[in-house]
């Protein structure tokens, strides 16, 4: 079987008898624990989960976890909360995109960047609050999602208040 890298969790797509995924400790890129595969190159990123295949509807990620890569979660269709470690710094392109049923994410202070789309297509998630350690934020929903953002006390529609949302977020990081 072929890996592809660039949608790493959708190389399972379709398997619904499978329960687990092995990877051997000898393999040069890649280890499972406690059901997430990492990149041993990466620094402990994120690279998929079983449970995108397992049908698992909550999951509390690690605190060695750094990154969230592409689509590490994307299109976990039973995937109903997440919550993120204070030790992941970046929320990569995708990450939990088409993930049908998700409607609570817990993203704590230490999350400095979360990039376009992150949240797109999860029609059950309509709040998401940000820490103030946030840094970068691109569109994360998609353009139908009715998202609601809030920030340092303040709710912003993901849809219509986007610049305004990026202007509160420089001004609470002026070097960042």
């Amino acid at each position: 079987m072929n890996i592809y890298e660039t949608h790493f969790a959708q190389n399972f797509e379709g398997c619904n008898s499978l329960s687990t995924i092995l990877i051997d400790e000898a393999h040069p890129r890649y280890m499972a624990k406690d059901g997430i595969i990492y990149s041993k190159t990466g620094l402990n990123d994120i690279i998929a989960a079983e449970c995108c295949v397992i049908n698992s509807k909550r999951i509390v990620l690690p605190e060695y976890a750094t990154v969230i890569a592409r689509y590490a979660f994307s299109g976990c269709r039973f995937l109903e909360s997440i919550t993120i470690s204070p030790s992941v710094k970046n929320i990569e392109e995708g990450a939990f995109s088409e993930c049908e049923n998700l409607s609570s994410v817990t993203i704590p202070e230490g999350v400095e960047t979360i990039q376009a789309g992150a949240f797109a297509d999860c029609p059950k998630l309509t709040e998401i609050s940000l820490p103030s350690s946030i840094k970068k934020l691109e569109p994360i929903s998609g353009e139908n999602d009715d998202l609601v953002i809030n920030y340092n006390g303040k709710s912003y529609s993901a849809k219509t208040d986007r610049n305004a949302l990026i202007e509160a977020i420089r001004a609470n990081n002026p070097n960042g």
